[in-house]
Parts: C-alpha cells; sequence; structure tokens
C-alpha cells in the first residue's frame, strides 16, 4: 500500500527527531513535563507583572529572581542526593504536589485582595526549592527509562518540550492577563500542575536498585563537586554554562519591567517577547534533536554561550517589540543549545549512581542565571531598564570571552607534544 505523499514527506522530515516517544514511560513523563514547564513559564510572567504593579520598581524583579536562585544554590545538592537515595519518580511528586500548593495559596491571597510583595518572594522562593528537587530526579530517572541509544534524542526532544512551552506559556499568560487578569492565569497554572501529577501516577517503571534513607552527610554531598572537579570536560562544560546563565540570561527577570518600561506595551507586548525568545529556543532544539550527534560539542557550546552574551548587548539596544522579537528569539536559539549541551554532556560522562548529585550542581549553575537579576536590577533600577541590560550584555560578553580564551588555551598545552629527549653524548 502506498504512503500518502504528505506523510511520507513528513516521515522523511522528521526522521528520527522523535525515536525516545516510542518508549511509553518517557513519553508520560515528556507529555507532563511539558504541562509543568508551561505552568512555570506562565506563573513566571504572571508573577512578574504583579510584582512590578505592586512594586512599581525593577528592583522587585531583581529581588524575586535573587531569593529563587539562592534557594537553588542551597537546595541543588541536596536534590541530588535525594535523586540517588529516594525513588525518583516519587520525588517528583512530592515536588509537584507542592507546585499545586504555592499556586493555589497565591490565587487564593489574590482573590481576597490581600496579596503582597513578600507573599510572591516567599512563592517564588519555594517554587524553586521544588524545581530544585524535581530537576535532578526528573534527568536521573530519563536516563533510567531511555535505552543510551535514544538518550541524545530523549534530551534534546526534553529540551524542544521546554522550550515549546516557553512559546505557549507566555502567550496564553499574557492574553488572559489583558482579558481577565491575573486569577485566571493561575487557575490554568492548577490545571497544569494536575495534568503533571496524574502522568506520574501512571508511570510503570520501578527501580532496580533499592531506595535508601537520605542522610545528608557532607562527604556524600560533595561527591558530585568531586565529580566534575575531576572531569575535566564536564568541568569546563559547567563553567561555560555557569557563566552563560550569569550574563546571558538573567536578563529574562527584567523582561516585565522592559516591556512597559523600556518598550510602552503591557502584558500581551510582554507575551509577545516571551514567546518569541521560547521560539527560537524551539528551533534550536528541534535542530539538535534532529541530528544524531554534534560534532566539536565543546565548540559549539562555546560559541553558543558567547553569541548569548552578544544578543544580549543588542538587545539593550532595541526601542520596539517588533526589533526586539528578532534579537530574543536568536537568544532562545543559541541559550537552547547551551542547555541541551550541557545536560548530554552530564549524561554522557556520569555513571548512573552518581546522576542526581551532578545534576545537583548543575542546577547551582542554572541558579546563577536568577542570582544575576538582583545586580541587573538595581542597575536597572538607577539608570532604566534597557540600558542596564545593554551593560550586563556587555559585560558578560567579556567575562565569557576570556573564559574561552583561557580554556582553549589550556586544551592547546595539554595537547602539545612533549618534546624529544635530548641524546646523551656517548663517550
Amino acid at each position: 500500500m502506498a504512503v500518502p505523499f504528505p506523510r511520507a514527506l513528513a516521515g522523511r522530515l522528521a526522521g528520527d527527531m522523535f525515536s525516545s516517544l516510542s518508549v511509553p514511560d518517557y513519553r508520560r513523563i515528556y507529555f507532563g513535563n511539558m504541562a509543568f514547564q508551561f505552568n512555570s513559564w506562565m506563573q513566571q510572567l504572571t508573577f512578574g507583572w504583579l510584582l512590578l504593579t505592586i512594586g512599581n520598581s525593577p528592583f522587585w524583579l531583581g529581588m524575586n529572581g535573587f531569593v529563587s536562585g539562592l534557594a537553588m544554590i542551597v537546595m541543588g545538592p541536596i536534590g541530588g542526593a535525594i535523586a540517588d537515595s529516594w525513588e525518583r519518580r516519587r520525588a517528583m511528586l512530592l515536588t509537584q504536589m507542592t507546585a499545586v500548593g504555592v499556586n493555589a495559596s497565591v490565587a487564593l491571597l489574590y482573590w481576597l485582595g490581600w496579596l503582597d510583595i513578600w507573599h510572591l518572594l516567599l512563592a517564588a522562593t519555594a517554587m524553586s526549592v521544588s524545581y530544585t528537587l524535581n530537576m535532578p530526579a526528573r534527568q536521573a530517572l530519563m536516563g533510567e527509562i531511555v535505552p543510551k541509544p535514544l538518550l541524545h534524542n530523549a534530551v534534546a526532544l526534553h529540551t524542544a518540550s521546554m522550550n515549546l512551552s516557553r512559546i505557549l506559556g507566555p502567550s496564553v499568560a499574557g492574553v488572559l492577563l489583558a482579558l481577565i487578569g491575573p486569577l485566571w492565569v493561575m487557575l490554568v497554572n492548577l490545571v497544569a500542575n494536575t495534568w503533571t501529577v496524574s502522568q506520574l501516577l501512571s508511570v510503570r517503571h520501578r527501580p532496580t536498585r533499592e531506595p535508601k534513607p537520605f542522610r545528608p552527610h557532607v562527604a556524600d554531598l560533595l561527591q558530585g563537586f568531586r565529580f566534575c572537579w575531576g572531569t575535566r570536560p564536564l568541568f569546563d562544560a559547567m563553567a561555560v554554562i555557569g557563566l552563560s546563565n550569569l550574563f546571558g540570561l538573567s536578563f529574562i527577570q527584567l523582561l516585565p519591567s522592559f516591556a512597559r518600561d523600556s518598550l510602552g506595551t503591557g502584558p500581551e507586548g510582554l507575551g509577545v517577547l516571551t514567546a518569541s525568545m521560547g521560539g527560537g529556543a524551539l528551533a534550536g532544539s528541534l535542530v539538535l534533536a534532529r541530528l544524531r550527534t554534534i560534532p566539536h560539542r565543546g565548540r559549539v557550546l562555546r560559541v553558543a554561550a558567547l553569541l548569548s552574551g552578544l544578543l544580549v548587548l543588542a538587545l539593550g539596544g532595541t526601542s520596539t517589540v517588533p526589533s526586539a522579537a528578532p534579537v530574543l528569539a536568536l537568544v532562545g536559539a543559541s541559550s537552547s543549545i547551551v542547555t541541551a549541551i550541557g545536560i548530554q554532556t552530564v549524561q554522557q560522562y556520569v555513571p548512573d549512581e552518581l546522576s542526581g548529585r551532578v545534576f545537583g550542581v548543575y542546577m547551582m549553575t542554572m541558579a546563577l542565571m536568577p542570582l544575576g537579576s538582583l545586580p541587573a536590577g538595581a542597575l536597572a533600577d538607577r539608570i532604566g531598564t534597557a540600558p542596564a541590560i545593554a551593560i550586563w550584555g556587555a559585560l558578560g560578553s567579556v567575562v565569557i570571552g576570556a573564559l574561552l580564551v583561557a580554556q582553549i588555551a589550556s586544551e592547546r598545552r595539554t595537547e602539545a607534544p612533549a618534546p624529544a629527549p635530548v641524546p646523551t653524548p656517548q663517550p
């Protein structure tokens, strides 16, 4: 029987792009996580807009990012150790139920008219703790479930789903904020979290290893750091990812102020900006999913990180939504490459029994993104959001460029052949 032309063409174009979704349990985790990420981006845009409305200063946006990043720094190693001790699916369920409780509490406070800045900062801290405990367990569980030949594809698709949520979440949130207000956005968040819980409950995989009690000994928590320090390619990748998050992505917390105060738009314009970044990130991650391997992976990671800083510098010079949206799309594409290669590097070098703790270290590099929003927000409060973003991007380009030069020089010294021995004169 002949295959219809459109279906055959789609099959040739997609190739093995969705091959890992043939694993049933991974498919459940994948779609459940997509709903979780959808909720997270809606919540970030909504909480940011509420903070800007209540506090009327970009400083509070920076403070919101700072408390989130601080929670991730503190909880990263603990979350990794929990992922290596408990059953990972149950650890994810616990964090998802926490997210449901936080969203319901904020929605209730807003409905009663009691919501204040400190409530939103406390909610951001709790959600960051939840996400930091969830991410190492999710990544480690993915490594358990997906066969090794499909793991590269699973990581790339996982990144693509996160970036698709970055398009849909802010777009829906921006429209709902403009039309019917924040309460409905938070109610949609509750629905998304409930869907994630249902998908996790349907996962049939059970670990072959016996779960062990979690005892937070310092030596156990530090094991992930020791492994990263002793594995040079992993350490180099972590350094690049950390600086890229600190300088290339910390401006995300300031987008509500950038939209309102620099571009003169409302929540619908903010949704367009955030969705543009998500669209570029989705395109970048789908290209990576289409590739079986990434040649010169370390070099691609470095170029993408440097490009992120330069694009943030360019973003600070834009003055309208149509001019800012394409720049944000390119920022999204470069950031998705950094994220996907970072996760693939961890999956490649880390054994299963350490994967949770190493992903806990990886979460600390991710925490540098919201941590950087505090100095960026303080600077924006003094000189304006757009100039602050431009200065932060310029500084990031210089720092990331210096790191890349140092890494390349170190690699060349390591690869240089040893000098030939000088022959001993014969008597």
